[in-house]
């Protein structure tokens, strides 16, 4: 495994060269240098302590949601179930849940995972309520325990920019929640924020 690592780095180190020396000048590096430049991409590459964090949510759950029309109205409530596995060699989390019945029958599709290059929690989430997809990336509350991440998008039916976090609370081993707040003034009736779904998951044991 740590010598097809080694070969991906080095091919990584030789198109980053080709494409510094496409532009200008270029010294060809020493071999030590070369084997640095190796080793710092190995590192970015290797899963280390908060992909083992998203480990911690593989497995099979149950699932009740939450979710509120507007600011100060009742929720509907919803269950369901839902898959999350390690994929790539344990750096991304692949989340699939389905939840509702009929007209309100919702899938979902998140892909989570921890950037190295730049220090965050990032998430991509994809659901058959629309063809487009939501991104966002943040950090760790160590205090909540809670991967709070932001993002925005734009709604094109009220020609605003959603601004929103998106948060996976770690409750204990067998359970946690996710979050989606909105925070622009078109979502929040004017409150500071407004949760708009929460998913709450059960380890199926």
């Amino acid at each position: 495994m740590r010598k097809r690592q080694t070969m991906m780095a080095g091919l990584l180190v030789m198109l980053v060269l080709s494409w510094g020396m496409a532009g200008q000048a270029q010294e060809t590096p020493t071999p030590e240098q070369q084997a640095e430049i190796t080793e710092a991409y190995m590192k970015l590459a290797a899963p280390g302590a908060e992909h083992q964090r998203l480990a911690m949510l593989a497995g099979n759950w149950n699932l009740e949601v939450k979710m509120w029309p507007g600011p100060g109205a009742e929720p509907m409530i919803m269950t369901g179930t839902g898959i999350n596995e390690m994929i790539l060699g344990g750096r991304f989390l692949k989340c699939e849940s389905t939840s509702g019945e009929g007209e309100m029958k919702y899938d979902n599709l998140a892909i989570l995972g921890f950037d190295n290059q730049t220090g965050k929690y990032i998430v991509v989430v994809f659901d058959t309520w629309a063809t487009y997809y939501g991104t966002a990336a943040g950090g760790w509350n160590d205090s909540t325990k809670t991967i709070v991440m932001c993002g925005e998008s734009y709604d094109g039916v009220m020609k605003i920019t959603q601004q929103y976090e998106m948060n996976y609370r770690l409750i204990d081993n067998d359970k946690y929640a996710f979050e989606m707040i909105y925070k622009n003034k078109e979502m929040t009736g004017g409150a500071p924020e407004f949760k708009m779904v929460e998913g709450t998951y059960s380890r199926v044991k």
